[in-house]
C-alpha cells in the first residue's frame, strides 16, 4: 500500500471521535504475532518476500473495509480497520529493516 496508514487519521477525528478511542488505535496488540515471528523465523529474502505479499494483500482489505466503514458511518469499525492496518505497517517496516 503507497499511502502511509497514518493518513486515514484525520477522517476519523474529523467524525467526531474522542481523543480516546483514536489513542486505542496506538496500542501494540498480540493481533499480528504470527506474521512478526514469521518475520523473525524467515531465513531467506524469497520467505521475507512472501510474508510482505500476504501482509500487502491484507492491508488492501483492510483499506477497503476501513472505506466501507468510514462512508457508512460506522465509526468503531473503522478504528478497528485502521488497528490492523497500523500493526500491518509495522509489520512491513519490520521485513523492511531485514531484507
Amino acid at each position: 500500500m503507497q499511502q502511509p496508514v497514518f493518513a486515514y487519521f484525520p477522517p476519523v477525528k474529523k467524525s467526531g471521535l474522542d481523543n480516546q478511542s483514536a489513542a486505542s488505535i496506538r496500542r501494540p496488540g498480540v493481533l499480528m504475532m504470527e506474521f512478526r515471528e514469521a518475520v523473525e523465523e524467515a531465513t531467506s529474502p524469497q520467505a521475507l518476500k512472501e510474508i510482505e505479499y500476504q501482509v500487502q494483500e491484507k492491508m488492501k482489505t483492510w483499506s477497503k473495509l476501513f472505506d466501507n466503514a468510514f462512508k457508512d458511518r460506522k465509526y468503531e469499525d473503522a478504528i478497528s480497520s485502521i488497528q490492523r492496518m497500523t500493526y500491518y505497517h509495522r509489520i512491513n517496516e519490520e521485513i523492511t529493516k531485514k531484507l
